[in-house]
């Protein structure tokens, strides 16, 4: 696990913290290189919030819940060049600017480097989220508001979630398990344009499931539910509606270009 380096927790308030500056973080290891010459530091940055909107264009975007109060945004910026001085610039003249809430990143240049931005943030539970990220993954943990996650190019990955939650990916899969024995708040709505859509739902769950997909199969091996519009155990097909267990809140899962997969989750 990554040893996370915490800003001193100040007086509660709706501004953030001065951001700690890491020149040397595992995270950073991660990141590779450009032709082997690459800048990379990590920032971190203390802040007070009920919602959080980040944006990212060129990195990676990952949401997860602690058990504290305040909230941590971690921004590791990145740059490779032709030279070592240019990617170093690029990372300098990197500005990331939160403000409560809200997250936004201007990458820096130099040369023919340009500086990209990747976030991990740690958030209390109840955190509402506005994600969107335009070139790279979205990962989504433990997490129970109102969540609105808009993915141009790349995955969407969500685990343990709860709320009132919209996930959107325009050419990429998405990835969501479930947890415990039913959906907790308004529902799930999951779309896809271009790639599949996997559920994966723990034995017993109780919610109510609607799926569909344009061009593609919807397949549902080892998902137990109660009633659906097939008789049999398994299905396959483009259009599935069923009651897992008791009933609940409706899942929605819908693909345009790609298949919809449930299979059994833990």
């Amino acid at each position: 696990m990554r040893l996370l380096l915490l800003i001193p927790l100040l007086a509660a308030t709706a501004c953030a913290q001065p951001a700690r500056v890491l020149p040397s973080d595992e995270w950073c290891e991660e990141a590779g290189s450009w032709r082997g010459v690459r800048a990379c530091e990590v920032r971190e940055t203390m802040t007070r919030a009920d919602a959080l909107d980040l944006r990212v264009l060129n990195g990676s975007l990952e949401v997860k819940d602690w058990g504290r109060t305040d909230v941590l945004v971690r921004a590791r910026v990145v740059a490779g060049g032709k030279t070592q001085a240019e990617a170093d610039q690029a990372v300098r003249e990197t500005v990331i600017d939160v403000d409560g809430g809200t997250v936004r990143a201007e990458a820096g240049w130099a040369g023919d480097s340009q500086a990209s931005v990747s976030y991990e943030v740690f958030a209390p539970r109840d955190t509402d989220l506005a994600l969107v990220a335009t070139n790279g993954p979205v990962s989504v943990q433990g997490m129970n508001g109102r969540i609105r996650v808009e993915a141009t190019n790349g995955p969407v990955f969500a685990h343990r979630l709860s709320g009132d939650v919209e996930l959107n990916a325009t050419n990429g899969p998405v990835e969501v398990d479930l947890e415990g024995s039913a959906w907790r708040g308004a529902g799930l709505h999951v779309t896809a344009h271009n790639g599949p859509i996997t559920l994966a739902v723990p034995r017993d769950y109780s919610a109510r499931l609607a799926a569909k997909t344009d061009h593609g199969h919807i397949s549902a091996d080892g998902v137990r539910y109660a009633e659906t519009n097939r008789r049999r155990g398994r299905y396959s097909g483009d259009h599935l509606e069923a009651t897992l267990g008791r009933g609940g809140p409706l899942l929605s899962l819908q693909a345009h270009n790609g298949p919809v997969r449930l299979r059994p989750g833990g």
